[in-house]
């Protein structure tokens, strides 16, 4: 992918976490920022007008020229799915149509080239029903089964006419397994605490450093080869509230953060987890300015269709993650000042309170998967 195109990703990730984020601060959040990078880049083919401007400002492209876009996720997914990495990662992106709609021959033909992916016709006027159940087929089978019932009948009626969808799996191995496990309390908030799993490695040398604009502790652990990881944001203990920390979030900070990791001798103690999420992207993404590509009358996807009555209908996003011993698996459906420690002492990460993570490819820095963990 283009250099150009990692920051972009990263501020999409964020600004979306963020609103994902606004007033639940005490629910878990989970989702992957490339997922709809590249459910939202199919949409960007087919746009024009207003409609193309608002997908670029969120998509935060504004200065990027379109096809340069589309072949950066390109040229990503085919890196990320390369044979010869040792972890497990599927992409797959499709839109569903009504069959009675046309869809411009170079619009299909684009989509093929892109995101490898042909759009299939159904017949939602006809039969809903099937149509539900034939796009829930295709995404538990992609991902294997940890993404069921992605879209319910409530999600697709007689008047729909576009759905897009995209899935994406990753299961990794941690490069050094968790062997050990012990019983303990997860602080939910000040005061509340609820029993949990935790797994243990009492020493190993990892990136870390301590962020004090964030008022966090960072780690890195990689997975089985280095070429992904999965970054944990652990807020200091006397810093009660999350909320806090989200707020300085930005693209900044992270790319600060990464340079100033350093291998650092350390016993971790890392709740053992999984949960599923279902975001509500149509309503986050119409907040952050994307508005009219969910509205009949006012989408642009005449570069899709000759029509000007064609719209999405809904964008559906759900994700699930399960971090254990061996590693992660994660699937889903659509001036910083910063210290280091050095000491001949293991210092002690201890994530028994509420903390922000994310997945990220180590070579172009590309965020795959985001969420916070609040209680189990």
């Amino acid at each position: 992918m283009r250099e150009d195109a990692v920051g972009p990703n990263r501020d999409f990730g964020i600004s979306l976490y963020k609103e994902l984020a606004a007033g639940n601060p005490q629910e878990n959040i989970f989702f992957s920022p490339i997922s709809l990078m590249f459910a939202l880049g199919i949409a960007l083919l087919g746009s024009r007008g207003e409609t193309e401007k608002q997908l670029k400002s969120v998509m935060k492209i504004e200065n990027m020229i379109n096809a340069d876009m589309h072949q950066g996720l390109f040229k990503l997914k085919s890196f990320l799915e390369d044979e010869k990495n040792p972890h497990e990662l599927h992409i797959a992106n499709r839109l569903f149509i009504e069959k009675s709609e046309t869809l411009r021959g170079g619009f299909s033909k684009d989509c093929q080239k892109y995101y490898g992916s042909d759009p299939e016709k159904v017949e939602f006027m006809n039969d809903a029903p099937a149509c539900v159940a034939k796009i829930n087929r295709w995404v538990e089978k992609l991902t294997k089964g940890k993404i069921k019932n992605l879209i319910s009948a409530a999600d697709v009626s007689s008047s729909t006419k576009l759905i897009l969808i995209n899935a994406i799996v990753f299961k990794g191995t941690w490069m050094t397994k968790f062997y050990e496990t012990e019983s303990g309390e997860f602080s939910i908030s000040p005061g509340s605490t609820v029993g949990i799993k935790f797994m243990i490695i009492q020493k190993l040398q990892a990136k870390y450093c301590d962020c004090k604009k964030l008022k966090s502790q960072i780690l890195e652990l990689p997975y089985k080869d280095k070429s992904m990881s999965f970054v944990i944001i652990l807020p200091d203990v006397e810093q009660t509230n999350i909320e806090n920390v989200e707020k300085k979030l930005d693209s900044g900070v992270l790319s600060e953060i990464n340079e100033k990791l350093t291998e650092t001798k350390l016993k971790i103690r890392l709740p053992k987890f999984s949960m599923t999420k279902e975001s509500k992207v149509t309503e986050k993404l119409q907040t952050l300015g994307l508005t009219d590509l969910f509205i009949k009358g006012k989408a642009d996807l005449y570069n899709m269709n000759l029509k000007l009555d064609l719209y999405v209908s809904k964008l559906v996003h759900k994700a699930f993650i399960e971090v254990n011993e061996e590693g992660t698996v994660a699937a889903a459906a659509t001036g910083v000042q910063l210290g280091t420690r050095s000491s001949s002492i293991y210092l002690d990460f201890n994530a028994n309170h509420p903390f922000i993570f994310y997945i990220k490819d180590n070579k172009l820095q590309t965020i795959l998967f985001m969420g916070k963990f609040v209680k189990p």
